[in-house]
């Protein structure tokens, strides 16, 4: 009895706080004169505020999860990063061990080419020293082949002199000879005066260029005492037409070995001449200027070739030049190709006659494709025409 009395008290209750909290409400509204009200009954007010604190239940209870599950997956990013850290470290001890493993690896393989060099130098110095040991014994048998030699050239010597003191009494006659030697002289000279005409034609004076040449041409080492001939002597004024003879056959042969490296032929196939030698406007600013080369007009990349053999000093870009070649041809003599497309051959390169060097361009100060050709000799700019002049009378003689 008392039990229920306590629930019966506290329903009442709970009623009391009901109708205290939840009293029934009116709402008036008044539009243009017109009153009109809502009536708010006590078990929506009750069912509104249960929902409000459901609601807001559920919401308290979201935030403290979402908040509990941010630090559940920040924990879990440390111990991804930790894992990470750790797994770099270990990858870093895995490369440590690999470049150690690949460097004894090449030790020991720095350490077998070695023993394999060794071993092939100790052959080698085995058959060195067999092939030594041949050597001597052979050295031997020469030494007894030559005394005996040696013998016998000496008896030859004996027998020579005496052949000679038996000549030496004799008076020679030997017109054929003399005749023969005197149209060899005169063919000569005349091939030595061809050779000369061209180097004239050129613009260049012979005795400059040969002196020029000195070190380039050649002679053949000879020497012993000076003893002059007599032309009373046997065989005398043929001796000294025979000297004479050799002296303009050794000018012919340098004069020969100086039209070699001569640049008689133009370095190119075809061209036109669209820019001479000397005094010209310049093509820029069309005043008056010194042109110190030929421009040879022909199609974009034509081949260009060297006219003579010599050697590549300068390849590559030089300023108002563009692509640029310089040629070595010896003797003072140096040719020169400006604006080229492409370049062919390198500084230092030997190059025979007409090797290809390059392309024609129009790189560098120009208007359009062209050749830029000088010809210097002995630091001088020469007209390059004259040399080709004289190349070509070079082909009318031939």
């Amino acid at each position: 009895m008392y039990e229920w009395d306590d629930k019966g008290t506290l329903l009442e209750r709970i009623q009391r706080f009901v109708h205290r909290a939840f009293p029934e409400r009116q709402i008036h509204i008044r539009t243009r004169g017109r009153i009109r009200f809502f009536r708010i009954p006590q078990w929506t007010q009750v069912s509104v505020a249960a929902t409000a604190l459901l609601f807001s239940g559920w919401v308290g209870y979201t935030t403290f999860s979402f908040i509990q599950h941010g630090e559940i997956i920040g924990a879990k990013n440390t111990q991804i990063a930790d894992a990470r850290h750790a797994y770099n470290d270990l990858l870093s001890d895995v490369t440590s061990y690999q470049s150690r493993f690949t460097e004894l690896t090449r030790d020991l393989l720095d350490n077998h080419n070695l023993m394999l060099s060794l071993v092939e130098r100790n052959a080698t110095l085995q058959l060195s020293l067999t092939t030594v040991e041949k050597r001597l014994r052979n050295t031997e048998d020469e030494r007894e082949d030559v005394a005996s030699a040696r013998e016998t050239l000496r008896g030859k010597l004996t027998r020579i002199e005496n052949d000679m003191r038996q000549l030496s009494t004799k008076n020679f006659s030997l017109p054929q000879q003399d005749i023969a030697v005197e149209k060899m002289t005169e063919r000569t000279m005349a091939y030595i005066g061809s050779l000369e005409k061209i180097v004239e034609i050129a613009g260049i004076e012979v005795d400059t260029l040969i002196a020029s040449s000195e070190g380039i041409v050649t002679k053949e080492s000879q020497g012993g005492p000076f003893i002059p001939v007599k032309p009373e002597e046997p065989g005398g004024v043929l001796m000294k037409k025979l000297v004479r003879l050799d002296d303009h056959v050794n000018q012919w042969e340098t004069l020969q070995t100086i039209m070699a490296r001569l640049p008689l032929v133009a370095p190119l196939n075809t061209y036109s001449i669209t820019s001479s030698f000397g005094k010209r406007r310049d093509p820029m600013n069309k005043r008056w200027s010194a042109h110190y080369g030929v421009d040879f007009g022909a199609p974009m990349r034509s081949p260009i070739y060297a006219p003579a053999p010599g050697i590549v000093k300068q390849a590559g870009n030089k300023g108002r030049y563009g692509r640029f070649i310089e040629i070595d041809h010896g003797s003072g003599i140096f040719t020169r190709y400006g604006h080229l497309n492409k370049i062919y051959v390198k500084r230092g390169q030997k190059i025979d006659f007409r090797h290809k060097i390059g392309q024609l361009g129009s790189s560098g100060r120009s208007t359009g494709p062209h050749l830029h050709y000088e010809v210097v000799f002995n630091g001088k700019p020469r007209n390059p025409m004259l040399f080709i002049k004289a190349g070509r009378h070079v082909f009318q003689k031939q």
